[in-house]
C-alpha cells in the first residue's frame, strides 16, 4: 500500500514513476489467496499512474 500511495501522490504532483517489479516485494500472504495485492497494485499503477518494468529492461533502456 505504501508504494502504491507514493506513486499516486507523485503522479498528482506531475512526477513520472517507473516501478521495477523485481526490486519490490510484499508481505507473505497465505498461498490459498488468488493473486496478490502486489500484482493488483502493479496493475492499477500501470493502468493509471505510471510505468511498470523489470530492472533488466530499465537498465537496458538507460544504456541505449
Amino acid at each position: 500500500v505504501c508504494v502504491e500511495s507514493t506513486v499516486r501522490d507523485a503522479m498528482f504532483r506531475d512526477y513520472k514513476c517507473v516501478l521495477l517489479t523485481d526490486c519490490m516485494t510484499q508481505p507473505t500472504l497465505p498461498s490459498s489467496l488468488p493473486g496478490t495485492s502486489h500484482d493488483a497494485s502493479l496493475a492499477v499503477i500501470q493502468a493509471a499512474f505510471g510505468w511498470v518494468s523489470s530492472s533488466d529492461r530499465f537498465v537496458a533502456a538507460l544504456s541505449a
